[in-house]
């Protein structure tokens, strides 16, 4: 989870803006849409809204990470590192394949396996690390 927040994060810094044409810009809005509307209707409802793992150890010491899956196919992350003081986001867009959770941001995508033990969202990354949030 933590390599995935990082590589988001160093995406974010680096992209850049470029200028585009108008005509430009619609086709991309036009094309935006398109996408919007075509993973949500491969997002499991279910899903939807924000989950919190509550305090966990890490490698970096105590930490909180928060998700937020929005029904528009894009999600955010933040983990708070509790000893440094110091949160980091990044974001991105996310679909669900029957158990799987995908999440893509510019640079990187990461597919874990999910599923929903009463009213916690299970998510077990591929190196095995499994997290249990609850909706916040």
């Amino acid at each position: 989870m933590y390599k995935f927040l990082l590589v988001i994060v160093i995406s974010a810094i680096l992209s850049s803006c470029s200028s585009e044409s108008e005509q430009t810009r619609d086709i991309n809005a036009q094309t935006k849409r398109q996408k919007i509307k075509k993973e949500s209707e491969v997002v499991n409802p279910k899903i939807l809204g924000e989950w919190t793992t509550g305090k966990v150890l890490s490698q970096l010491g105590e930490s909180i990470t928060q998700y937020r899956f929005n029904n528009d196919g894009s999600f955010t992350i933040t983990t708070t590192l509790i000893q440094m003081n110091q949160k980091l986001s990044g974001k991105g867009s996310f679909e669900t394949n029957g158990d799987q959770l995908i999440l893509k941001s510019p640079n990187k995508e990461s597919k874990s396996t999910y599923y929903f033990e009463g009213d916690d969202l299970i998510i077990i990354e591929s190196d095995s690390d499994k997290f249990r949030l609850k909706r916040k």
